[in-house]
């Protein structure tokens, strides 16, 4: 997911929240060479990760 939203430095791991403060994202890195553009992995992809990772336990 790209994102435009202020995100700081070593910022990696954090929730990207909407104004509603639901997680839809964690975010991964930021792109400063374009604008201060942010990625991050859909909150959805995580969430069947940690499915998956309980079900092998």
């Amino acid at each position: 997911m790209v994102y435009d939203a202020e995100t700081a430095h070593d910022g990696s791991g954090g929730s990207v929240l909407t104004i509603k403060g639901e997680v839809v994202a964690v975010n991964t890195a930021i792109i400063l060479e374009f604008g201060g553009s942010n990625l991050g992995i859909p909150a959805e992809h995580i969430r069947a990760l940690l499915a998956a990772a309980q079900e092998t336990q």
